[in-house]
């Protein structure tokens, strides 16, 4: 008799071991609306950490001076260094600035001596400290 005893003592433990998880499972379904809130919490935080990295990446780039300068302020530094180096009487123009990894400057040149020209790429640093007079490619 014991054995029987303790038998249906354990289908009673088990039995009602699934009645409370089956009952906490239940108790535990989120409706569509508090997926919708957790949600939304989730996206407002995502936004505020990156908006808040944003603004330390900004504040920590211009405190230490490295900050991006733009096309046209690249245009202006480049056409201010050449004019300082440059032969007088060789022409030029910076015919073009686009904005890769560093600044690409396309400088006509032309010698009035010889009435030719040419064209060479420059390249600038993002933060307009230094300029390259054309690249070479290493691969």
């Amino acid at each position: 008799m014991k054995r029987k005893t303790k038998r249906a003592k354990k289908k009673t433990i088990r039995a009602s071991a699934v009645k409370k998880t089956t009952k906490k499972a239940k108790q535990a379904e989120w409706s569509q609306k508090d997926v919708l809130i957790v949600t939304t919490v989730a996206v407002i935080l995502i936004l505020a950490v990156a908006s808040f990295i944003g603004y330390v990446s900004v504040k920590v780039m211009a405190e230490s001076g490295n900050v991006f300068i733009g096309e046209q302020q690249a245009k202006l530094k480049a056409e201010k260094w050449i004019s300082e180096i440059i032969k007088p009487g060789v022409e030029f123009e910076v015919i073009s600035v686009s904005e890769q990894p560093a600044y690409k400057i396309m400088v006509k040149i032309t010698d009035p001596v010889t009435n030719s020209s040419r064209v060479v790429p420059h390249l600038m640093t993002s933060d307009g400290k230094y300029l390259f007079t054309e690249g070479f490619q290493l691969s």
